[in-house]
């Protein structure tokens, strides 16, 4: 089941994401969309599954001091690596599943 990539809100062509904030180690849910990570030591999200959810994407940022691991959940993979890192605050990545792993936009 695939879930929404954004919500729009009513009149004015704006939307809403779902955002959610972390500062330990995190299983993101296929409805979470960004994610704001900030926390006293590094931690890992892990993304769900690809597979069955293609065009879903999320939006991972280190807001914090501390380096935020993103992990491919399983086998599955980041453009081809087991996960991405978030070395220094304020980086981010936006993830898309192609239905099978996740890519980089």
């Amino acid at each position: 089941m695939t879930g929404p990539a954004w919500t729009p809100s009513g009149g004015g062509g704006a939307s809403e994401l779902p955002v959610t904030s972390q500062t330990t180690s995190f299983t993101a849910d296929i409805t979470d969309c960004v994610v704001l990570c900030s926390g006293p030591s590094p931690f890992t999200v892990t993304l769900p599954t690809a597979a069955g959810n293609a065009g879903k994407f999320f939006i991972i940022k280190n807001v914090g001091s501390q380096v935020i691991t993103v992990d491919a959940n399983g086998a599955q993979t980041i453009d081809g690596l087991a996960n991405y890192i978030l070395p220094i605050q304020y980086d981010a990545v936006q993830v898309l599943s192609d239905g099978a792993n996740w890519v980089v936009v």
